[in-house]
């Protein structure tokens, strides 16, 4: 006897789609942590000085400025990848200042003992408000002393808890830009540099030449506020720490993965950054007088500055936000 023939609903059941498998705790957990990543940059890093900062010198651009006022400005998004990205390099910096360069007598620079007060301000049980406007901790309560890092601090406590590096602060008045250099490194023949620590990914690491033209001018930034004249940038690869090879069984570690670089100030590199970056304020004097003027920014207006990209290929062109409209203005 022939079967009953299937309905339109059992045909229609073998297309289906599975049910979704339900997450496990261990996925949900994950799921947390990467939304609270992707708004937690506030949380986890201190706020940044407002302004210019030396970091993003190389691409300061006053044409940019007037034309994101006309057309507003893209905004920036992050996620957990990219926030893990970033602080990887954090932790990496710290390494170097803290468990190398410092105890190695080498970093030089204000450093600060949590577990003692103030010699000013503070108070043997670290329970007083620190001064704001103490001019020797600087409003963080606690002694700091300028030199090498303190390995034998007279409170006892062990230097790797305690011991903290205070970046210098780089503040160039003139041209109205702000910044921390990594620290600056003495050398045993007393040669002082800045130095500029900076990781790679896999491939920008396995093709490093020279150093990035961004970096080089961020360490021009650096060296005349702080009157030196070379910096040593130091690109360490994130994705290993150094070749491995096997032989007779036993695997032998190479050479670190670490490309270090030197750089001499020079005025012919600096000189045009200068320039940019005084029509950087240029702009933004424009901008505030168009916004008191209560108009909008006219083509004459952006053609007051100079485009910066030679063309809408090179890298400062891709990586902007405007490249489009400003290639399109004359």
């Amino acid at each position: 006897m022939a079967g009953k023939p299937p309905s339109m609903g059992d045909i229609i059941s073998q297309f289906a789609m599975p049910p979704e498998k339900p997450s496990s705790p261990a996925e949900e957990w994950l799921d947390d942590l990467s939304a609270w990543l992707a708004t937690s940059d506030s949380i986890i890093h201190k706020p940044r000085e407002p302004g210019l900062h030396a970091s993003g010198l190389s691409t300061v651009c006053g044409r940019r400025e007037v034309i994101e006022e006309t057309f507003g400005k893209k905004v920036k998004t992050t996620s957990a990848g990219k926030q893990l990205t970033y602080d990887i390099g954090h932790a990496m910096h710290f390494w170097w200042q803290h468990r190398y360069l410092g105890p190695k007598q080498e970093l030089w620079g204000e450093w600060m003992c949590v577990a003692c007060p103030c010699q000013l301000c503070g108070n043997s049980d670290l329970s007083s408000k620190p001064e704001p406007d103490c001019k020797i901790c600087k409003g963080s309560g606690r002694k700091i002393t300028t030199g090498f890092m303190p390995l034998k601090c007279e409170c006892g406590v062990p230097w790797q808890e305690a011991v903290r590096y205070l970046e210098p602060l780089v503040v160039n008045k003139e041209l109205g830009y702000v910044g921390h250099t990594d620290g600056i490194l003495v050398h045993k023949k007393n040669k002082r540099r800045i130095f500029e620590f900076k990781t790679d990914g896999p491939s920008s690491y396995d093709e490093r030449t020279a150093p990035n033209p961004e970096h080089v001018i961020q360490a021009h930034a650096y060296m005349g506020p702080l009157g030196l004249t070379e910096t040593l940038i130091v690109y360490q690869s994130k994705a290993k720490q150094c070749d491995w090879s096997k032989t007779n069984g036993d695997w032998t570690a190479g050479p670190p993965c670490i490309k270090p670089y030197i750089i001499h100030y020079d005025p012919i590199i600096w000189g045009p950054i200068e320039k940019r970056i005084k029509d950087h304020h240029e702009a933004r004097a424009l901008i505030q007088k168009i916004l008191d003027e209560k108009r909008h920014p006219t083509r004459e207006d952006i053609g007051k500055f100079d485009r910066v990209c030679d063309s809408p290929k090179c890298k400062l062109a891709r990586d902007c936000p405007v490249a489009k409209q400003c290639f399109s203005i004359l």
